[in-house]
């Protein structure tokens, strides 16, 4: 009995304060159907921005610019000459989504990691056990799936530009913050007052 009266309050604003429908996506039907196209071993100099090609023209930055943006683009404290150059699949052991960037590229967002999500290589590696190549931590297969993410969305919605980053959400915590939506129901007279979600 007295939750009558805010049940029928919530549904008088309901029924008066409809959601107008979602704004339709920016990205063509042939784009959004199937997964990301991530570049094979076969894409030429991938440790370089907007290396590679895909769906008809559109560029696309390395795979690692996403990490970058809000760290280094190049690697502190690592003096490793001709080495750096070479594709990290070549220097590290399992890699499998950053592979063929450069070594530096792949350092370099190695160590911007701690400026998106405020944690450094323990978070994902077995640094003590100095086995960074294992997969024994969920962390490591979810930023592999982050950095995939990103790049779709960066292709499919901006054509290639890196527009979404980690820090976007990051905001430089392991977890992204989660905001409490709310809504609060406006009288007759406050219509014309904006609205607050």
């Amino acid at each position: 009995m007295r939750w009558t009266p805010l049940l029928l309050l919530a549904s008088a604003c309901a029924s008066t304060h409809a959601q107008p429908p979602p704004a339709p996506l920016s990205v063509s039907a042939e784009k959004a159907a199937g997964p990301a196209d991530l570049p094979d071993a076969g894409v030429e100099d991938a440790g370089t921005p907007d290396a590679g090609s895909v769906d008809g023209g559109a560029t696309r930055a390395d795979l690692v610019s996403p990490i970058t943006a809000s760290g280094s683009e190049t690697p502190a404290g690592l003096e490793w000459g001709e080495k750096g150059e070479e594709p990290a699949a070549k220097i590290f052991k399992n890699v499998k989504v950053l592979g063929e960037l450069k070594g530096n590229r792949f350092m370099a967002g190695m160590q911007s990691m701690r400026a998106n999500l405020g944690e450094k290589c323990p978070m994902c590696h077995l640094v003590k056990q100095k086995d960074f190549a294992a997969d024994t931590k969920k962390e490591k297969r979810r930023a592999r799936e982050m950095i995939r993410m990103n790049e779709e969305i960066n292709r499919r919605t901006f054509g290639g530009e890196v527009k979404v980053t980690c820090w976007m959400c990051h905001r430089g915590e392991e977890e992204p913050t989660k905001r409490p939506w709310r809504r609060r129901c406006r009288t007759s007279s406050s219509r014309s007052s904006r609205r607050t979600i």
